[in-house]
């Protein structure tokens, strides 16, 4: 969730930066866990795309160990998930960004005007079906704004953003748009989830730009803590090691 005081975003920065340089078999303890343990998300997604996808994944919520969900935000059942998650604020709700409409009969068009995002949408202003079809004709400034007003949509619906997926891989298709997505989520300080066997996410473009947020990031922080009163840094520092 996100962090609710003045220390949001650089909390999560701090958090982020060094947690590229914890080991895998440190994470358990750092969460409070014992260092053995065996930790799971198990993760639902496609909320929002219709009213049973909706109810079933509630359930699972409610009654099963999945404990995590993304919603569709561009789907017809939005509003009705959206409602759910305001109701239930500590339920893990993230966005499964969308960029295609992939059912035969059953489709739907981006959240921004169609005369915004032309490259997104056919000749009936549907998304594309598959991700061919999108790479081949949208460009990577209409996928970022689409993105970017998927968030905002979830955000003024009263949804507790705490992470963000991409529907189909689409958002991770090209490194054009893999830029876009990043980019989207860094500027919301929330998390996206990106595939370490991607062949897009280990391509050199990619991992370039991550790579310079790192370093970015960091410039930031030590900004930051040098401008600080010893106190606030303090907090930092106790952030850094949850």
């Amino acid at each position: 969730m996100y962090f609710r005081n003045s220390f949001k975003s650089l909390a999560i920065i701090v958090f982020l930066v060094l947690g590229c340089t914890t080991k895998k078999s440190d994470i358990p303890e750092r969460l409070g866990y014992s260092k053995d343990a065996k930790l799971l998300i198990i993760h639902a997604d496609d909320l929002g795309v219709t009213h049973s996808e909706n109810m079933a994944s509630i359930k699972g919520m409610e009654d099963t160990p999945v404990n995590s969900a993304s919603i569709m935000v561009p789907c017809p059942w939005f509003n009705e998930i959206a409602e759910y998650a305001r109701e239930n604020p500590k339920m893990d709700f993230g966005l499964h960004l969308t960029l295609n409409s992939e059912w035969k009969y059953y489709k739907w068009g981006p959240v921004t005007s169609i005369d915004s995002v032309p490259t997104l949408v056919n000749e009936k202003g549907h998304l594309y079906p598959t991700r061919e079809e999108l790479n081949a004709n949208a460009s990577p400034e209409e996928v970022e704004l689409e993105l970017r007003n998927q968030v905002k949509k979830a955000l003024k619906s009263g949804i507790d953003v705490t992470h963000l997926d991409a529907h189909m891989s689409a958002a991770v298709s090209s490194p054009e748009f893999a830029a876009a997505y990043i980019k989207v989520g860094k500027e919301f300080d929330v998390p996206v989830f990106l595939a370490p066997d991607n062949e897009v996410v280990k391509s050199s473009e990619v991992q370039s730009l991550l790579m310079t947020k790192r370093l970015s990031l960091m410039k930031c922080i030590l900004k930051d803590l040098k401008n600080m009163p010893m106190g606030q840094r303090n907090i930092i520092r106790m952030s850094s090691r949850i």
